[in-house]
């Protein structure tokens, strides 16, 4: 989660260009039509890179929570961590919904919140439609929450 915060600034700093461009279309509807689009657009990618910083913190605390119960001398600790394997890219084929559940509690909230993101990531990256904004902001404070969540 390194670049979210210089993510957030590249997306304001875009978003503010485009809301400039809106107010001064809106005697135009054809063109703030043009406009809104593109703040969707912008809101989307920018989504998909923030939250591509998230899914990264999640694998790697998936990773290091296998690599802490496979090391554990004890094996009735140990059993059932030693089918992953932590070093491999896809992390032994093992699903999102999987990998945030070894790292959050699928009770909490925050388990909710990121399954919730996860499937906004897929209809964007996969193509589908979304004709909402959003309001990176409040993803980003969630993102944040998520991260906290699983860093305890």
């Amino acid at each position: 989660m390194k670049l979210l915060q210089k993510l957030l600034g590249y997306y304001t700093a875009i978003d503010g260009f485009l809301e400039s461009e809106r107010q001064t279309a809106q005697d135009d509807t054809n063109l703030e039509s043009k406009v809104e689009e593109r703040q969707r657009i912008n809101d989307q990618a920018y989504f998909l890179l923030c939250w591509g910083q998230l899914e990264t913190e999640l694998d790697n605390c998936c990773r290091n929570a296998i690599r802490k119960r496979k090391d554990n001398p004890d094996w009735t600790k140990r059993r059932g961590w030693d089918l992953y394997n932590p070093d491999e890219k896809r992390l032994s084929g093992i699903s999102f919904e999987e990998r945030v559940s070894l790292v959050l509690d699928r009770m909490a909230g925050e388990f909710g919140r990121a399954m919730h993101w996860y499937h906004l990531r897929n209809r964007i990256a996969h193509g589908g439609s979304y004709e909402n904004r959003i309001d990176l902001n409040a993803v980003m404070a969630e993102f944040y929450q998520i991260q906290r969540k699983i860093a305890e």
